[in-house]
């Protein structure tokens, strides 16, 4: 996880008094949460309140969430609401490791896959999904040492796609977690569709 380096000072310091004056409290703790959640997932988050609801933990509907959400990035101009994700303008200021801290996060296919079900997650079911870098991680390698890469992409499109268009067990709680529950289940499924294809 990155370091992240808030500055608070600067935060109450702001001439145009945002933060003190047009957030209310529930709205400052969930900018402030944003902008840690902005260091753990390097200035990408999703607007989707319900991934948002879940990740933070926020007792609010996530119809509250999203008005919250929107009116944070109404009133501060240092952050830009782009499409499905929350960016904020000054992120390598605000979020800059200490000296000496500063190392580039390593690459390894575990991760990369990580990545690659996030990206087909939003794609697929128009949901963004928020990762536990670290737990996810850890799931893929182990999925590695059973699937071959490019059976592991299959089964995430598969495992994505009846979530979508099926009544299946997994629709309401589709993540890495569960995909890992159901991987020889789904790969099942892809055997048997082009078997029964045979002729």
């Amino acid at each position: 996880m990155s370091s992240i380096k808030l500055r608070f000072n600067d935060i109450l310091a702001d001439p145009k008094r945002r933060f003190v004056e047009k957030l209310d409290d529930g709205q400052k703790g969930l900018f402030l949460m944003l902008l840690m959640l902005m260091g753990y997932y390097q200035n990408q988050v999703p607007t989707d309140a319900t991934s948002l609801k879940r990740v933070l933990n926020l007792q609010d509907t996530p119809e509250k969430i999203a008005t919250d959400v929107n009116h944070i990035c109404e009133v501060y101009m240092t952050s830009l609401k782009k499409g499905d994700f929350i960016m904020f303008n000054n992120f390598k200021l605000t979020n800059k490791p200490p000296k000496g801290l500063r190392v580039k996060s390593p690459s390894s296919p575990a991760l990369d896959l990580v990545k690659l079900f996030r990206t087909k997650h939003k794609e697929i079911l128009d949901i963004g999904y928020i990762p536990n870098w670290a737990r996810d991680t850890v799931i893929i390698k182990a999925m590695l040492e059973s699937f071959s890469r490019p059976e592991l992409e299959m089964v995430m499109d598969e495992f994505l796609r009846a979530a979508l268009e099926e009544d299946t067990w997994w629709a309401d709680k589709v993540s890495i977690p569960t995909l890992k529950s159901c991987a020889h289940h789904v790969i099942g499924r892809l055997r048997g569709s082009k078997g029964g294809k045979k002729r």
